[in-house]
């Protein structure tokens, strides 16, 4: 199974123009499917990425969770979760990538588990949301990409701000879904115990 240290070698393997930086980067999913691999067998990535499909079909496979969401949806990848997907090139929204060199960068060093358990590895649960709630987390995705294209000199000051913002709303609506339903159900405990301990002795 394939292993993806960087963005970059990541970008590449799935057929995407390369990041304009190392640590971070955001695309938009209609950009890529002009050239992105329809077809990818399982792989895994050492770093983070948070997105949302307004729309698109396809099969997607993130981490244990083989039941992906077929309506909007936000899911995330954590460093080393096993990927998978068959898409169709219809796929639209955004996402964001980060490694763990722009989380040390950055004041979510060091609480980012902590604060957004939805990262971590067992936790890691795609989910869909209401239409209504699509408007504040696109326009944070938006302002990302926009601040990512600029020349400005503190660009990555805003975008920062911006990430920590997507990640607060992201929590606001994991925790709704939390109480909705018991997402504890969904997750092979034993197994996930494991990549978790895993994972954090990677971050040791």
């Amino acid at each position: 199974m394939q292993t993806f240290k960087t963005i970059q070698d990541y970008c590449q393997a799935i057929n995407i123009p390369a990041p304009k930086h190392p640590s971070f980067d955001i695309r938009r999913f209609e950009d890529n499917m002009r050239s992105v691999v329809s077809a990818m067998p399982p792989f895994r990535h050492e770093f983070y990425a948070i997105a949302l499909k307004i729309e698109g079909g396809g099969k997607a496979i993130s981490g244990h969770h083989t039941d992906f969401p077929e309506n909007s949806t936000v899911f995330f990848n954590s460093p080393f979760q096993i990927l998978s997907w068959e898409i169709v090139p219809d796929w639209e929204g955004y996402y964001i990538m980060f490694t763990q060199d722009f989380v040390a960068q950055s004041y979510m060093a060091n609480r980012l588990l902590d604060d957004f358990p939805f990262l971590k590895i067992d936790k890691a649960i795609p989910f869909e949301i209401k239409r209504a709630d699509i408007p504040p987390l696109l326009s944070l995705y938006k302002n990302i990409f926009e601040e990512y294209d600029s020349e400005a000199a503190d660009k990555f000051q805003l975008i920062e701000s911006y990430t920590l913002l997507l990640l607060q709303w992201v929590k606001r609506l994991a925790s709704r879904r939390a109480n909705a339903q018991e997402v504890h159900r969904e997750i092979r405990k034993a197994d996930l115990k494991l990549l978790s301990r895993f994972q954090a002795l990677i971050e040791m």
